[in-house]
Order: C-alpha cells, then structure tokens, then sequence
C-alpha cells in the first residue's frame, strides 16, 4: 500500500505534537536533535550560538525537531551509519550511498527550516496575525 507523502505546508503543522517526517500526532512528545550529538561534541559547537532568521539565537544542541518512536529509531540508524563512516575516515565516507548521505544532509536542512517557520509562526502569533508564508 503507497502511503501519501507528508506535506506540512498545507495545513502548517509545525508544532512539537506533530511528528516532523510523518504528520503523525504525537501522543507524547519528542525532540529529536537536528545535529548529532557527535558532529556538536567533534567539532565544539557545544553551547556555540545558531542565528536564527528572527535574530534570535539558539545553540546547536536546542535545534530540534519533534519525532515518532519509529521516525526517531530510523534517524538513529541513519546517523550511526554516517558516523561510523566518517570515523573511519575520507574513502569510507566517499563510499557512503549517495541517496543515504542526501537523506542525513536533508534532515539538518529541512530541520533548520522547521525550527525557523515556527520562529516565525510564533512572531505572527505575538503580533495577533494569521499565518502568512509566501
């Protein structure tokens, strides 16, 4: 059976009750980081600020995104699987699946733009206007 794609932007389900890849309702609620745990400790981005296109600031670590149970096992699996690929160095890296390394590279993409439209919803919000993205 062909389940239909997850879109979002129709009805603007971008609150943490809402699993981000499924559009599934969250019974209980969960985050999920947008960058691994590994890339924040590697590279020292622990507590370092994330500018936000309403001039806020988050840290690396307060990027998240809400998830299922299922959702969050197979991010798990998929950033084990580049991790352990960019620990054992370029070649092992090079011959990563092309189409699971754009999936991991996405997740940070579409997780940064997740947590800035709700910035955004919530700056509407506060200034009593409807929702309006173009």
């Amino acid at each position: 059976m062909k389940k239909d794609l997850y879109n979002p932007f129709i009805k603007f389900y971008f609150d943490n009750k809402t699993c981000f890849l499924t559009g599934e309702v969250l019974t209980k609620p969960s985050t999920y980081p947008v960058f691994p745990e590994w890339i924040v400790n590697e590279f020292g981005l622990k507590g370092q600020p994330f500018k936000m296109l309403d001039e806020s600031y988050k840290t690396y670590e307060q990027i998240t995104i809400s998830c299922s149970p299922e959702v969050k096992k197979l991010l798990d699996q998929l950033d084990s699987e580049i991790s352990n690929a960019f620990h054992k160095g370029f070649d092992e890296v090079k011959s990563l699946d092309k189409t699971r390394l754009f999936q991991w590279i996405s997740k940070w993409v579409y997780g940064i733009i997740f947590n800035e439209i709700q910035g955004g919803i919530k700056q509407q919000a506060l200034a009593n206007e409807p929702v309006n993205f173009s």
